[in-house]
């Protein structure tokens, strides 16, 4: 019973030996040999097995088990690389690289030599030796043809010579165009003729007969009136006798040059004015030559009285405008151009100094610089007066005490005058305040106007055009031929006169 006891569970069920392995259920027939069941049921619980339906299994049938059926594999695209295809596929990327480094190498070549290769530029003039300018450089006393090198761009060329007018050219250097030429003809600019080689005095140019007036000296020193006709070249003497002791600056010319008024010194010596005895010795008369026909028969003479001093035609040549002085008055006053019709105009009291007058080419007004008394330095103090006569009165336009001269532009609107060294310049349209400078060192006599706005001059640096208030130029001309010591400058048709000690000189005006 003990034996039984510890065999059996407590419901009396014999256990499974711990010395059987205890196996993994597998597929089999489904009998179990009876001799390792000690009890039927309990075996059957543990190692029962799903089964089919007992329909469709027969005992004597082994369990087949019918795998599924077997599907054909989907087939896979690859690549087989071979060794060979392994090396083209190398080549090919050796040889992108090497184009590729080829390209960059070249487009760094292109660029360099776009940009930073100094390419030559040759440069020819048909003058040996001349001065460029290259952008901001400048070159001096170079031979043509001259090579220079310069970083690709846009130049500004530009070729000069003295006594030729310059010549200014742009290039566009390229580094890819090969070497760049610039050819450059320069043009020599006029000289400065010398169109009458004698000393004149007081002279003027008449432009209906395209010919000189002036005063020439003989050996004694005695003056005498010719004409120079520069069509035929030829030089007639108007005067048979010669004229002695002409006051300085105090020939006053018509402006239809047919007449013109000489101050001279009362002389008992033999000329071409004779000597006055009422009037005495040394006492200054104004003398008018009438030149209406110009041949030694036909000119005449007549003298003003002393008292008439410094004498302006008016535009039309038949009335003057001149001071008059006696012990009793000072007076400007206006006549005609023998002296009668006397009309006094300005009343001029304690005037010491004698006045001088220019009538204006619109016939309306009369210049006059007079000395108003002594600046602190002791010299004489002079301003510019302006009397309109068809308004009647007198109009002061300077207050600096240094002006003096006046010259009209051709409509009567602007005058020149002279203060202070410099040239100036005064707009009656502007009225007060519209006194312009015009730096230019010289004297009315050596300026002429071309128009209102533009006048010519001379200084000691050149011959120049300027506007009134504006822009200012040297005029073109070799400068070795610019006469010494130029006295006073005429306007021609299309030519400018320069009257210096040596003759008459010209140059064209463009």
């Amino acid at each position: 019973m003990e034996n039984q006891n510890q065999n059996t569970n407590s419901k009396g069920e014999a256990p499974i030996s711990p010395n059987i392995e205890k196996k993994e259920s597998g597929l089999s027939t489904g009998n179990i040999p009876e001799e390792n069941l000690s009890n039927k049921e309990e075996v059957s619980k543990q190692r029962e097995i799903p089964r089919e339906p007992e329909e469709k299994i027969k005992e004597s049938e082994p369990i087949k088990i019918t795998p599924p059926p077997l599907k054909a594999p989907e087939k896979e695209t690859k690549t087989i690389t071979t060794k060979k295809e392994t090396n083209i596929k190398g080549i090919i990327i050796i040889v992108s690289i090497i184009i590729s480094v080829i390209v960059i190498a070249a487009l760094a070549v292109y660029f360099y030599l776009a940009n930073y290769r100094k390419v030559p530029l040759t440069i020819k003039s048909n003058q040996e030796i001349i001065d460029l300018v290259i952008g901001e450089n400048e070159y001096k006393n170079v031979s043509s043809p001259h090579i220079i090198k310069l970083l690709p761009g846009e130049y500004s060329v530009s070729v000069s010579r003295e006594d030729f007018f310059p010549i200014t050219k742009t290039v566009n250097v390229d580094a890819l165009g090969g070497d760049s030429e610039l050819e450059f003809q320069l043009i020599e600019k006029q000289s400065i003729e010398k169109i009458f080689d004698k000393e004149v005095f007081y002279s003027v140019y008449d432009d209906k007969t395209n010919s000189f007036l002036y005063f020439s000296g003989d050996e004694e020193g005695d003056l005498f009136l010719n004409e120079y006709d520069l069509d035929s070249r030829e030089e007639t003497t108007l005067t048979d006798r010669g004229i002695v002791n002409i006051q300085n600056d105090s020939v006053v010319w018509s402006p239809s040059f047919k007449q013109v008024i000489v101050k001279v010194s009362n002389s008992p010596v033999d000329n071409l004015f004779p000597f006055i005895e009422d009037y005495g010795t040394g006492v200054d008369i104004n003398w008018i030559i009438n030149l209406e026909r110009r041949d030694l028969v036909n000119i005449t003479t007549k003298h003003l009285h002393p008292t008439i001093k410094d004498v302006s035609f008016s535009p039309t040549g038949e009335k003057i405008f001149y001071f008059f002085k006696n012990d009793a008055e000072r007076t400007l006053a206006m006549a005609n151009n023998d002296g009668s019709d006397f009309e006094r105009i300005v009343q001029l009291k304690n005037l010491e100094f004698d006045p001088d007058v220019v009538w204006s080419p619109d016939g309306d007004k009369i210049a006059i610089y007079i000395s108003d008394g002594q600046r602190e330095s002791g010299e004489e103090s002079y301003d510019l007066y302006i009397y309109s006569i068809s308004k009647r009165e007198i109009t002061k336009i300077t207050d600096d005490g240094l002006s003096y001269e006046a010259l009209f532009s051709p409509s009567g609107e602007k005058i020149l005058y002279k203060s202070g060294g410099n040239i100036w310049a005064y707009d009656f349209a502007q009225g007060e305040g519209s006194n312009i400078n015009l730096e230019v060192e010289t004297s009315t006599e050596n300026c002429i106007w071309l128009d209102d706005q533009n006048i010519i001059t001379s200084n000691k640096e050149g011959l120049w055009q300027i506007m009134i208030g504006g822009e200012r130029k040297m005029l073109d001309y070799k400068k070795d031929t610019l006469p010494n010591n130029i006295k006073s400058i005429k306007l021609g048709v299309n030519e400018v006169f320069l009257i210096s000690d040596s003759g008459i000189y010209q140059i064209t005006f463009k």
